[in-house]
């Protein structure tokens, strides 16, 4: 079983990862479980146990490298 968990915050820009997954949910694909972790932090690694693979979904904006 593949598991695909959309991570964010209902808040902002940041909800994108958990929108992804609410999509995703209504028809996942085959052999996956879609999950919709609402900022998980550390027990993030407990969402990915017993999965055969796994895929985070959790958008960020891209910034600037730095110059220093």
């Amino acid at each position: 079983m593949i598991r695909i968990i959309g991570i964010g915050s209902p808040f902002g820009d940041d909800a994108t990862g958990l929108l992804a997954a609410q999509i995703l949910a209504k028809a996942p694909p085959p052999n996956c479980e879609v999950i919709m972790a609402d900022r998980p932090g550390v027990t993030l690694v407990e969402l990915m146990e017993g999965a055969e693979a796994m895929m985070r979904c959790d958008p960020a904006q891209p910034q600037e490298p730095s110059t220093n």
